[in-house]
């Protein structure tokens, strides 16, 4: 069954453009506390939000608050000695917590010379520890559709990296119907569910950064979404990522909340462990 992960990126500042770095508003400790207060049992963290943890403390912190960590990252594929070094720092951070996934994207050309290589070399450090990339597709960079993502993941092996699906990146990319159902269980490692109004601008980036709603308040068929999803048989982690500057001013804890409920309206048989009442959702 697939079940709700809360994601730490919700409560980052966003820069507006691309290549600057998010803010970190609220400490992760915090974080931890309001989540696990609003019944979630399983969170997928940051690198930024989890920058001034050690492994070790981290872990700890997780346990405190009864908490799983479903995934970490993000993991970049850009310059070949930072991006290895980042994903060992990932590996590591995943093997203390337990975490099986980490999530990933890629900055360069995927059809520039080594950018295949770097991927596969990545997914196999990873992967010496337990853990599969999730390979998200944005419309707004070179790795821009669910086409190529299923096309790089294919080339380094499913095995090792499978794809992340946000609602976000299909509805505002080109992407079919046809794309996502012919997309089997099996390849889809992450989905990540969210909502937006229409467009105000012609910025996909502050669109995706900024303007972002709970599932079920913007103009997305996330029925028809989750519909597809369930009929290829998805049973991983699902996180609801409302980047937007409205949901982040909320305290974690509310946004826990907000999010399971909007979660779980759109997809009644996503699981939500909901501690805070003592019984699973």
């Amino acid at each position: 069954m697939p079940y709700l992960t809360f994601p730490t990126v919700n409560c980052l500042r966003m820069p507006d453009r691309a290549g600057g770095e998010p803010t970190v508003l609220v400490k992760l400790e915090r974080i931890l506390a309001g989540v696990a207060e609003a019944g979630h049992s399983h969170v997928s963290v940051d690198g930024f939000t989890v920058g001034g943890y050690d492994h070790d403390r981290l872990a700890a912190l997780l346990s405190r608050y009864g908490l799983e960590c479903s995934d970490v990252g993000v993991l970049r594929i850009g310059e070949p000695a930072a991006t290895v070094a980042a994903a060992r720092t990932l590996a590591d951070r995943a093997r203390a917590v337990g975490a099986r996934i980490c999530v990933t994207a890629v900055d360069t050309d995927p059809a520039a010379d080594g950018t295949r290589e770097l991927l596969a070399h990545c997914a196999d450090l990873l992967g010496e520890v337990g853990v599969r990339l999730a390979l998200e597709f944005l419309p707004y960079t070179g790795l821009a559709t669910l086409a190529q993502a299923r096309e790089l993941c294919a080339a380094v092996g499913w095995l090792r990296c499978g794809m992340l699906v946000d609602s976000w990146m299909f509805f505002r990319g080109p992407n079919s119907w046809d794309d996502l159902e012919g997309l089997t269980a099996d390849q889809v490692a992450y989905v990540q569910i969210d909502d937006a109004p229409e467009a105000v601008g012609s910025d996909p980036v502050f669109e995706s950064r900024h303007r972002r709603v709970l599932p079920g308040q913007g103009a997305f068929d996330l029925r028809t979404f989750v519909a597809v999803l369930e009929r290829i048989g998805f049973d991983g982690p699902v996180s609801v990522e409302v980047l937007s500057d409205r949901f982040r001013d909320l305290e974690p804890v509310e946004q826990g909340r907000a999010a399971a409920v909007a979660a779980r309206d759109i997809w009644p048989r996503l699981f939500h462990q909901d501690r805070s009442a003592g019984d699973p959702a």
